[in-house]
């Protein structure tokens, strides 16, 4: 559960800060490594 609910927020997060940034390399390297390490 604790992975899925990572991937999902994950995934939301990515979406709003494409969107934002209009960057997908930002957030993918920014944004995933933090998730792992919280869950």
């Amino acid at each position: 559960m604790c992975s899925l609910f990572y991937h999902l927020t994950f995934v939301y997060h990515y979406d709003v800060v494409w969107v934002t940034y209009g960057t997908k390399t930002v957030c993918h390297n920014d944004d995933r490594p933090v998730l792992k390490k919280t869950c």
